[in-house]
């Protein structure tokens, strides 16, 4: 195993600043790195307190870029600039495994102290995200991404396998019409919106609504469960599956012919109505 501090390109964008806060100084300041991203086939990203964005890298180089906009809290303006300066995304890589960290602060550890990043990487990488803390966004496809926050919201525009998202506080959306394979996303407190056509998918959250579009004649296997929140599931087509719906408290209203096919659609809810609404 390698051990790389990579600060190949590090470049401060924009002037560290100060604002108060809780009676507390905070200091700011964004910085670039980039990683040798060659012959990389999965790419591990640890982070907290603050957003992940994650694209493909325009260059095509094969390179691993990041924009980090850190931030860390002192009682005066001097504690906190000299904690900033401790701040710094770190870069192991372990044959083909790419690990990206935000190690915690020495003195702060994760607390009043973090970091916004923006990740660019090669297309075709793996990606395993973890955040402590911080919503997650992902703008390009990658292949079999796992995606988990502790706290944040976390929204999927681009698909081009099987996806895992998990979030212990937040909504999940998942907006990509093509049909990768198997979509999972969980959360323990917040509403799902999946628009797409994979024909394996499964929507669980403990509470808040669901809600589904799926494209014309799907016939797949699909799996949806809310402990506190509506259901409504959407089809400009027909949906050809056999229907298993269940509320505890609301009714299930089906718009559109009667459901049967090969597919099968599990709807549970403890506390709201399910609706399904499909075409002819």
């Amino acid at each position: 195993m390698s051990r790389i501090l990579l600060f190949l390109a590090t470049l401060c964008l924009l002037p560290s600043c100060v604002f108060v806060l809780n009676d507390m100084e905070r200091a700011y300041e964004t910085r670039d790195f980039q990683f040798d991203g060659a012959g990389i086939r999965l790419v591990e990203i640890d982070s907290y307190n603050g957003r992940v964005t994650l694209d493909h890298n325009s260059t095509g180089d094969g390179s691993v870029t990041c924009t980090a906009r850190f931030y860390a809290s002192g009682k005066s303006e001097t504690i906190a600039q000299d904690r900033l300066a401790e701040m710094t995304v770190e870069a192991e890589r372990d044959g083909d495994v790419l690990r990206i960290k935000v190690p915690p602060h020495s003195e702060l550890g994760t607390n009043n102290a973090g970091a916004r990043l923006d990740l660019e990487l090669p297309e075709g990488v793996l990606i395993d995200l973890r955040t402590s803390n911080g919503s997650v966004e992902m703008d390009a496809a990658f292949h079999q991404p796992v995606i988990r926050s502790s706290n944040g919201s976390i929204l999927v525009r681009a698909l081009s396998g099987p996806i895992k998202v998990r979030t212990s506080n937040g909504r999940i959306d998942i907006h990509d019409w093509a049909a990768p394979g198997k979509v999972e996303a969980k959360t323990s407190n917040g509403g799902i919106d999946y628009l797409g056509a994979s024909m394996d998918f499964e929507l669980v959250t403990s509470n808040g609504p669901v809600h589904v579009e799926l494209p014309a004649d799907w016939n797949g296997k699909g799996y949806v469960h809310s402990s506190n929140g509506s259901v409504h599931i959407k089809s400009d087509g027909r949906l050809q599956a056999d229907l298993r719906a269940s509320t505890f408290n609301g009714k299930v209203t089906i718009d559109g012919p009667s459901m049967e096919g090969e597919g099968v659609l599990t709807v549970e809810t403890s506390n709201g109505p399910v609706r399904v609404s499909h075409g002819g």
